[in-house]
C-alpha cells in the first residue's frame, strides 16, 4: 500500500455517508430538557465543575473526602465510636418505666 498526495486523489466511493440512528421516542416520563444538536453550543450561563478543589467535612482539608478521610479511620480504629456500654433496654430509660408499670398491673 502506498501512500497517496491530497484527497483529490483518493478513489470515489459508491457508499452513501453514514449518519447516526433515528432518535426513538422512549417509554416513561419525557426528559425536562430538550435534546441539543451535536453542533449546537454549550449554555454559555451553566458553570462546569472544573477546577473546583474537594475539601473533607470531617477535617477540612483540600483533596479528599469524608469517605476517603485518614482522620476518620484513625477514631473508629481506636474504639472512639458512639458505643458507651449501654444495653438496649437500659438504653431507654422511659422503655424500662413502661415495662415496669405494665408488669405491676397484671396482678
Amino acid at each position: 500500500m502506498n501512500p497517496i498526495n491530497g484527497r483529490e486523489l483518493w478513489p470515489e466511493n459508491e457508499n452513501p455517508t453514514l449518519l447516526p440512528p433515528d432518535v426513538e421516542k422512549r417509554v416513561g416520563r419525557p426528559k425536562k430538557a430538550r435534546r441539543r444538536e451535536p453542533e449546537e453550543p454549550a449554555d454559555p450561563k451553566k458553570l462546569g465543575r472544573k477546577g473546583i478543589k474537594m475539601t473533607c467535612k470531617e477535617c477540612g482539608m483540600v483533596g479528599h473526602n469524608k469517605r476517603t478521610c485518614k482522620k476518620q479511620k484513625t477514631t473508629i480504629a481506636s474504639g472512639g465510636g458512639e458505643s458507651s456500654g449501654v444495653g438496649p433496654n437500659e438504653a431507654n430509660p422511659a422503655h424500662s418505666i413502661v415495662s415496669a408499670i405494665v408488669s405491676t398491673n397484671t396482678r
